[in-house]
């Protein structure tokens, strides 16, 4: 099992706010990364093709647009496993686009498993076609890569 921790971000840059956590691994990769031991990846939308190569290990931090019902652009620590037991968030719009919800147990029959995953949540404000992140949405980025920071450290 592999002892790098893994943050990946994931969402569509095209459609606005549904980028956001692409958008917040590009920008802790701008300041600096997050230090050895700490792999950044840009998933886009491909939960599962991203995930698989990674081969599991200690912990696996997501960033992901995640409707909680708060304000646009509030940020939410969720272990995954609450966010599985919600029956939010996992439907897939076909075999080629697979959730995070779906993919963590077909990758765990495959031997691919994390110890710990948690999702860093930001409530979208605009999901509809356009490549810039609403400015409440924008605005929780560094509270998302503060966050992230924070989770790292213990």
């Amino acid at each position: 099992m592999s002892e790098t921790i893994h943050v990946v971000g994931l969402g569509n840059v095209l459609m606005g706010d549904d980028g956001v956590g692409v958008r917040a691994v590009q920008r802790l990769e701008a300041e600096g990364g997050l230090g050895p031991g700490v792999a950044l990846v840009d998933g886009g939308t491909a939960v599962f093709d991203t995930l698989s190569p990674l081969g599991g290990g200690k912990t696996l931090i997501v960033i992901d647009a995640v409707e909680g019902g708060g304000e646009a652009g509030a940020v939410y620590r969720v272990p995954f496993e609450a966010l599985a037991g919600s029956g939010r968030g996992g439907m897939a719009l076909s075999l080629h686009e697979v959730g995070l919800l779906e993919s963590l147990p077909l990758l765990e029959l495959a031997g691919v498993r994390w110890e710990e995953v948690v999702v860093f949540g930001v409530e979208p404000g605009t999901v509809s076609t356009g490549e810039t992140l609403s400015a409440a949405v924008e605005a929780a980025l560094p509270e998302v890569a503060k966050a992230v920071k924070k989770e790292l450290s213990g």
